[in-house]
């Protein structure tokens, strides 16, 4: 399972990442299994590329495929790199910050999380095939929302199975507020 690969692999970093920009766990891990499934080494590079130092708007390297120039913006940081977001502490570190500066367009709601990780924002995108009317690529699809949340959802059947979570966590604040321990089954249920 690609969630909890990914869990084990890079927890130490997203639960460090999670605490200190106050994002929950869930959406560093649905991020991760989206843009890469996981890959540290993944890199994109867009139309136009030309090379790192003169489009670093235009290449995504590393686990949570941030924009160099993104990056660089979002941690206050010029001398980013490809190199540096190709460590896996250090690209958790910039996707997780990018979506802490997003909050007040997002909320953390997570397909909003999804389209402006994705697309550099809201917008709106109102294609018919576009079940989420918030654009994401490719254009006039659903298609990077929709894996965003399978593997949202994926991280509380992982954390429900396992009965552990790290906070800040959306499954940890949902059994809080239902008064059941983080794994704990109800009284009589399966």
């Amino acid at each position: 399972m690609t969630v909890r690969r990914v869990w084990n692999d890079f927890r130490p970093a997203i639960e460090e990442w999670a605490v200190k920009f106050g994002v929950p766990v869930e959406l560093i891990i649905a991020t991760i299994c989206t843009e890469t499934r996981g890959d540290p080494e993944a890199v994109r590079e867009e139309p136009g590329f030309v090379s790192d130092e003169h489009t670093p708007n235009k290449v995504s390297p590393g686990l949570m495929q941030t924009l160099i120039s993104t990056a660089r913006d979002v941690l206050g940081d010029d001398s980013i790199d490809r190199q540096w977001l190709l460590v896996p502490q250090n690209s958790i570190r910039a996707g997780t910050a990018l979506m802490a500066r997003q909050w007040k367009a997002t909320h953390l709601d997570p397909p909003k999380v999804a389209c402006a990780y994705n697309a550099g924002g809201i917008y709106y995108n109102g294609s018919r095939e576009n079940r989420w009317r918030m654009r994401q690529y490719p254009i006039n699809s659903s298609d990077h929302a929709d894996r965003f949340v399978k593997w949202f959802n994926e991280c509380f059947v992982m954390f429900e199975k396992d009965g552990t979570t790290a906070a800040p966590s959306f499954f940890t604040l949902l059994n809080e507020r239902t008064g059941r321990s983080s794994g704990a089954k109800e009284s009589g249920a399966g």
